[in-house]
């Protein structure tokens, strides 16, 4: 029976010890953070780039890389925006509701609030629309209709807000489907 305990307590030993020598280890990590010589309008203007030209993931990394490297600023508030949209095209519309309403709370009297405001509804309005459905659209049942009903609140609040903005009469045309459909 003494060999037992002994055992016992020897193990227990060695494992508080590892613990100990691995909480060490973690506390004298050196964590590599990337620094930059670019400069915010660099960084926006390749983001911008990528956008532009629908490689949605790689711009998608580019706003953040921006939001991380400079985190105000009138290019990292446009970003936001242009993060939501392609966020919004490769369809993570969880992800794009949230940038779209942090860019709200953080940016309320940014020139584009407008647009702010009908992305989030048409992000609502798609959100059903993945690549398949879009090229085979689902009967008018199957729709998500919480996503209707949160696109048809989205576009109204938008065009109570902003009723001469560009935009409003598409929010219009779509409340008006939603409401069919």
């Amino acid at each position: 029976m003494v060999k037992s305990n002994h055992t016992k307590w020897s193990v227990w030993a060695l494992l508080l010890t590892l613990l100990l020598i691995q909480g060490c280890s973690k506390k004298n990590e050196v964590r590599e953070v990337e620094v930059t010589k670019k400069t915010d309008l660099e960084m926006y203007l390749e983001a911008k780039r990528a956008l532009d030209a629908g490689v949605w993931a790689s711009a998608i990394q580019k706003y953040k890389d921006l939001r991380s490297h400079y985190p105000f600023g009138h290019y990292t508030e446009q970003g936001y925006l242009e993060l939501a949209y392609a966020q919004f095209k490769t369809y993570k519309m969880e992800e794009a509701v949230v940038t779209v309403d942090r860019f709200l709370k953080n940016y309320p009297a940014h020139k584009n609030l407008d647009y702010a405001y009908y992305l989030k509804g048409l992000i609502y309005f798609n959100s059903d629309r993945g690549f398949f459905e879009r090229a085979n659209p689902p009967e008018v049942a199957d729709h998500n209709q919480d996503n209707i009903r949160n696109a048809f609140t989205a576009f109204k609040n938008f065009i109570e807000r902003f009723p001469d903005s560009a935009y409003a009469p598409d929010a219009h045309k779509r409340m008006v489907y939603s409401l069919f459909h």
